[in-house]
């Protein structure tokens, strides 16, 4: 139906086309390849400098990337570094309350021993 309409259009207009190139100059043909060279360099520009932009944007990418690819792989590093400190903090924590447990429950059993009542122990013989 639009290519039906198209060719309708170009059928009626061909005639005032013929019309209007018949009765141009040779400067007017000239003004008009002058143009026509004019705007088929522009288009080749925007085309070239597309080009360069994408080139560039993805050159840029990449670059990027690898650089948030080392960031994360440092950042991994530090995160190993920090589990296992605090992995040897936890333990050290973990012996300590062992040990003070350890040691509570020999004071406890001391005081039940010599009959004393074992909160005395634990809460400092009230």
């Amino acid at each position: 139906m639009i290519g039906g309409v198209i060719w309708g259009v170009w059928r009626r207009a061909g005639g005032a086309v013929r019309a209007a190139a018949g009765s141009l100059t040779p400067r007017g043909w000239g003004l008009l390849a002058a143009v026509i060279v004019a705007v088929v360099i522009w288009v080749l520009i925007l085309a070239w400098g597309q080009a360069r932009y994408d080139a560039g944007r993805t050159a840029g990418a990449a670059e990027a990337d690898a650089r948030w690819r080392a960031a994360a792989q440092r950042l991994e590093q530090r995160l190993d570094r920090s589990a296992a400190v605090a992995d040897r903090r936890e333990a050290d924590r973990i012996r300590d309350h062992q040990a003070a447990v350890a040691e509570e429950k020999e004071k406890i059993d001391e005081a039940v021993d010599a009959g004393r009542s074992p909160l005395d122990v634990l809460f400092g013989g009230l």
